[in-house]
């Protein structure tokens, strides 16, 4: 699933079709231009395929086992290897992640750990690749978080699915799934690359997982914790952005230490749509929330209770838009960029009123 990640959706495909067939994206609370990269990348030839979820809520579990098993049925892969756009597979060659996938015991799957890499206050800002921008990471991999590799067959069925975050599959019988862990594969984790991308990733997130109907307080804790920030913003400091960084997931302690990446992939061919706006985000994503209850045939089919439930949903974007800026540079920024129609944007102003 990709969210708004024009600043890494390139790097991740050209690096990515290195050691797999095909690179299928489901795009969910996209409000960049993450889909105009992507469809220059298909208009090179590259192996690329994709499709859109209308829903801004976040019900991972749901959303990514349904895109898993969708390309499963297919019949044409062999494995399916679940990943965000932040993430990067890290393997001495194709052959050597073969080999370790055709190695996992069955029902089973390859466990594959992060390497959480680490913005600098010297990373070059001029740099638009994240992969060559960003050379630091911890030490040691994550100490608690991994992703999973398995056989498409295995969700062949309904008993085996995959859960939320992509960290686990699952049985509903209690089948026992053997879960073996990576010898030299890893996945390169970027999650903090900026201070716009991080302000929009958490707080947009924070918030469509807290409007999912099956919400519970431990899903996306990271994400809440941050937004809830007050210290977090677009103009937060290189030093504080690092810091951020280390903290993120829990993923460690200790001093970040130089790593580049080693890929292919040197150079992006499209960094002129590269824009990394969180005021822009927030606006394409307060529309998204509201567009349910604006459009209607009449207004006897917008019922009260839609109403009330959209102003509910307008009311915590309000608080989330007032820590990222000041209202007034909000609204310039919406306006200027024409980025919601009238009905939304009064609804906007009126929340922000509040």
């Amino acid at each position: 699933m990709v969210a708004s990640e024009c600043d890494v959706i390139e790097a991740f495909v050209r690096h990515s079709l290195v050691y797999v067939d095909h690179v299928h994206l489901q795009f969910h609370n996209c409000y960049d231009t993450s889909p105009e990269i992507v469809a220059r990348l298909i208009a090179e030839g590259l192996a690329v395929s994709v499709e859109q979820s209308d829903t801004p809520v976040l019900r991972r579990e749901h959303l990514g086992d349904a895109l898993a098993r969708r390309i499963a049925a297919q019949g044409t892969w062999d494995h399916i290897l679940p990943l965000d756009a932040d993430e990067f597979i890290v393997a001495e060659s194709r052959a050597a992640l073969e080999a370790a996938l055709a190695g996992v015991p069955q029902p089973g799957a390859l466990a594959v750990p992060w390497l959480s890499y680490v913005p600098q206050p010297d990373d070059d800002p001029l740099d638009p690749n994240p992969l060559t921008r960003i050379r630091n990471r911890l030490a040691e991999p994550h100490p608690g978080v991994r992703k999973v590799f398995f056989r498409a067959a295995l969700l062949d069925g309904d008993d085996t699915y995959l859960a939320d975050g992509n960290h686990h599959l699952l049985s509903r019988s209690g089948l026992a799934i053997r879960e073996q862990p990576a010898v030299g594969i890893f996945l390169a984790h970027y999650p903090v690359r900026s201070a716009q991308q991080l302000v929009s990733k958490v707080r947009m997130g924070a918030l469509a997982r807290r409007l999912s109907p099956d919400f519970t307080e431990h899903q996306s804790r990271h994400w809440r914790t941050l937004a809830a920030d007050r210290a977090l913003g677009p103009e937060i400091s290189p030093e504080a952005l690092s810091r951020l960084a280390v903290s993120y997931l829990h993923a460690g302690g200790g001093v970040p230490v130089p790593a580049p990446l080693a890929t292919a992939v040197r150079t992006l061919r499209h960094p002129d749509l590269i824009h990394v706006d969180a005021s822009a985000r927030l606006a394409g994503f307060a529309e998204a929330l509201v567009a349910p209850a604006l459009h209607t045939d009449t207004p006897a089919r917008a019922s009260e209770a839609a109403y009330r439930t959209a102003l509910a949903e307008l009311d915590a974007l309000r608080r989330i838009v007032q820590r990222t800026h000041a209202s007034a540079r909000i609204y310039q920024a919406v306006a200027g960029a024409g980025l919601i129609g009238a009905a939304a944007m009064a609804l906007l102003g009126l929340a922000v009123m509040l």
